[in-house]
């Protein structure tokens, strides 16, 4: 994600100071992963809380390079008072790439234009009957000649392809039979916002989102993580970030272990880091699900779900995949994310109400929210200060079963971090060696 949208990514429900009650909310995207030359759908709703009617509104779509849409600009003669109206654009990506689009709201009774913002990814399609015939049951490294990284297991692959000059959006794709089928994506390696400055030196809550520019598997692994993708940045403070993730698969066929990291060299206050961002459905059954595994119970499924720290001694969740079979994510709840710190919190939005897309989202993120923030809050409030070079890992588990229910995973995560589990020790990784290897 481009760093200067950041003051903009971090306020997503526009809030004007203006006479009228014009709202815009954020923007609907149905895919959070889009293959070049496939249609996307977008969506925003204007809602008129006023008592007069507003004459003349505009909205107009701002695409990153490498995106087009029809259209490009609606009006609206008029919107009467306490109505709303849901505007559509179908938007296609022409490049492999990532970045930053935004609808822009005017009216001539509008002291100032409203504008949403939402972040895109997009790939090229992948070649996968030509990518399985060279691996392994067990494998990880590069498909010849697409720029796409992999790592399989034998019933599943998790596939990184290049976006341009980055890599980092993940398809997720499961054996059936003698098919294979794409289950999920991840529309990024990890997401950061942490406090910043803009060039003008006035403070701002930044937000990346974590694209590798570089990847490798060593020669002589540390621990069972083979894969290592990474990023790195420089803020307007100065100071140098490297976000990192580990891939990497185990002795069971429907498990790859994750590892997400973050290093900054100078004290820095942190608000959100999300990781592994897995969207269930993304891009083909989108919402729909037969069953579902909350971390905790449930008053409302239909809201998203903040595990709060202490609440939670089972770490899964998961989905069950139309036609059978189940996505899920598996992990320690008692875990160290950094120094003295422990329990990172997870989410679970079904559908995907955190990034508004048309998919079911289910990831762990750090630091704590406060008591009384909901959800969907974009970030934690206060905003935890790190000191410098002092990372954050967030470990977990990815489950992915063609055949079986919920239930398969819940078992699976006794069976894995019971006792004498092959799960993750709650022990950190050395400090020192998160700028290095």
């Amino acid at each position: 994600m481009v760093r200067q949208l950041a003051g903009l990514l971090a306020v997503l429900t526009a809030i004007a100071g203006d006479a009228v009650g014009l709202e815009l909310q954020p923007a609907m995207v149905s895919h959070s992963v889009a293959v070049t030359g496939e249609p996307v759908e977008l969506s925003v709703l204007l809602r008129n809380d006023d008592s007069l009617t507003i004459a003349r509104v505009t909205a107009e779509l701002l695409l990153p390079p490498g995106w087009r849409a029809d259209p490009v600009r609606v009006e609206i003669p008029a919107l009467a008072p306490f109505t709303s109206q849901r505007l559509r654009f179908r938007i296609v990506a022409d490049e492999p790439g990532h970045g930053g689009g935004r609808v822009m709201v005017s009216a001539p009774d509008l002291l100032q234009p409203l504008m949403t913002v939402f972040a895109l990814s997009s790939c090229r399609p992948l070649q996968i009957p030509a990518a399985l015939g060279s691996m392994r049951e067990r494998s990880m490294g590069e498909v010849p000649d697409t720029g796409t990284v992999y790592v399989a297991t034998g019933s599943y692959i998790i596939f990184i392809p290049s976006l341009g000059s980055d890599r980092g959006a993940g398809l997720v794709y499961v054996r059936d039979g003698y098919q294979w089928n794409r289950v999920a994506t991840f529309p990024a390696l990890g997401r950061v916002i942490y406090d910043d400055l803009t060039p003008d030196g006035e403070a701002v809550r930044a937000e990346h989102w974590v694209f590798a520019k570089s990847w490798w598997v060593p020669r002589d692994p540390v621990g069972d993580y083979l894969m290592t993708l990474k990023d790195t940045w420089q803020d307007f403070r100065g100071r140098t970030w490297i976000a990192k993730a580990f891939f990497g698969p185990t002795t069971d066929p429907r498990v790859i272990k994750c590892t997400h990291a973050l290093w900054c060299s100078g004290d820095a206050v942190i608000r959100r880091f999300e990781g592994p961002m897995l969207a269930v459905g993304d891009g083909t059954f989108r919402t729909r699900h037969t069953e579902i595994l909350p971390p905790m119970a449930l008053d409302d499924p239909s809201q998203p779900i903040l595990v709060r720290e202490g609440l939670v001694e089972q770490g899964a969740m998961a989905v069950g995949r139309p036609g059978g079979g189940v996505i899920g994510l598996l992990w320690d709840p008692e875990q160290l994310w950094t120094s003295g710190k422990s329990r990172p919190q997870a989410v679970m939005a079904v559908p995907n109400q955190v990034l508004r897309r048309e998919n079911q989202y289910l990831t762990l993120l750090a630091p704590h929210y406060g008591p009384r923030q909901p959800a969907s809050a974009l970030h934690a409030e206060p905003g935890m200060v790190q000191p410098g070079r002092r990372p954050i890992y967030l470990r977990s588990e990815l489950l992915v079963a063609a055949e079986g229910g919920v239930a398969e995973v819940a078992s699976a995560w006794s069976s894995r971090f019971g006792a004498g589990g092959e799960g993750f020790t709650r022990v950190l990784p050395p400090i020192d060696d998160m700028p290095t290897r």
